[in-house]
């Protein structure tokens, strides 16, 4: 009798779906959120970053993890777990980094109901530079987690600089699910773009598109406004989104009749300038690059040689010719007028 009922009622359980750890919560495919969060609890005093403020404020994420969502566990993390750390992009406030984490993730593992790591997970370092409190550098996370999934904090026992780590899978997959919602008409110029937007390593990144040339209006000779604009990560609503009506300038690349060249224009540009993207006018067939337009000098109508600076060489240079020219021109007039006077 005693077994009939001790089998019903893990018949009943498992029909429920109890979470036999604990017995008394319902879970879902996530796990159960009670024995997830009393497993954080538990290991709290395992790690510490040596800072009271950062410790408290990873350990609040930790306990607002949500079942039914979050998969990804915010963490502290030693900075000697991270391998083969190289630059992408550094200035005075903050650095982006390429690295490979030893020990990857925290995430439960439903099917094994607790917690596993994935090793040698490629992740994204962003170092924040010049920062005066760990207040400023916690109300830095906060935002930045808005906007994007975080896997933790850690910080540079050499430097001091506190950093944090982007998920960059999250990022490439909303652009991944649209790949199929658009099409230039040409393969190359398809997986060329698709292959870029895989390849975004830094939240910061300019999305490389196709963009329909009824997008453009106002065209002028060289400048035109995006009716739809370019795409940028929405902190508020965690996705992608635009910034219509915005001026781009067009590049025309009349001599260019072979996708490879054009391709290898686009290529050519893309280290030093912010390109937002390709298109094609339908009448001409003539394609176009279109650069971000406070990226062209509007002497010349040429891509500034540095763009940060705004310094065109070609203008420049029209103008010391011309200051030279005016010099030796004053220096003339000044012999003559000497000759003048005698």
């Amino acid at each position: 009798m005693f077994c009939q009922i001790l089998i019903a009622l893990v018949k009943f359980i498992i029909r429920r779906d109890f979470c036999i750890n604990c017995i008394f919560n319902i879970f879902d495919n996530k796990g159960c959120k009670r024995c997830q969060i009393n497993y954080l609890k538990e290991n709290f005093t395992n790690w510490t970053s040596g800072n009271e403020k950062i410790d408290n404020f990873i350990r609040k994420e930790q306990i607002k993890i949500n079942s039914k969502s979050d998969d990804i566990v915010f963490e502290w993390i030693p900075y000697d777990q991270f391998n083969d750390i190289k630059e992408i992009n550094e200035d005075s406030f903050f650095g982006i980094y390429s690295a490979i984490w030893k020990y990857g993730p925290l995430r439960w593992d439903g099917s094994n109901n607790k917690y596993s790591r994935k090793l040698d997970k490629e992740i994204i370092l962003i170092y924040l530079h010049n920062l005066k409190s760990i207040n400023e550098f916690l109300n830095e996370v906060k935002t930045f987690k808005y906007e994007f999934e975080l896997y933790g904090i850690s910080q540079n026992p050499s430097t001091k600089d506190l950093l944090f780590k982007w998920c960059r899978k999250c990022q490439t997959n909303y652009l991944k699910e649209n790949f199929t919602n658009w099409s230039s008409g040409n393969e190359k110029i398809d997986n060329f773009i698709q292959k870029r937007q895989s390849e975004i390593n830094d939240p910061y990144e300019t999305v490389l598109e196709w963009i329909p040339y009824n997008q453009f209006h106002n065209i002028n000779l060289f400048t035109a406004n995006w009716k739809d604009g370019p795409l940028y990560w929405d902190r508020y609503i965690r996705k992608y989104n635009k910034k219509s009506n915005e001026v781009v300038h067009l590049k025309y690349l009349y001599n260019f009749h072979d996708i490879d060249e054009i391709l290898n224009e686009v290529e050519t540009h893309s280290p030093n300038f912010k390109i937002y993207g390709i298109s094609q006018n339908p009448d001409t067939m003539v394609y176009i690059i279109i650069f971000r337009d406070k990226d062209y000098c509007i002497g010349c109508k040429k891509i500034y040689s540095i763009a940060q600076n705004k310094w065109c060489e070609k203008c420049l240079t029209n103008d010391l010719g011309k200051i030279f020219d005016n010099f030796i021109q004053l220096e003339k007039m000044g012999i003559m007028n000497d000759e003048n006077s005698f």
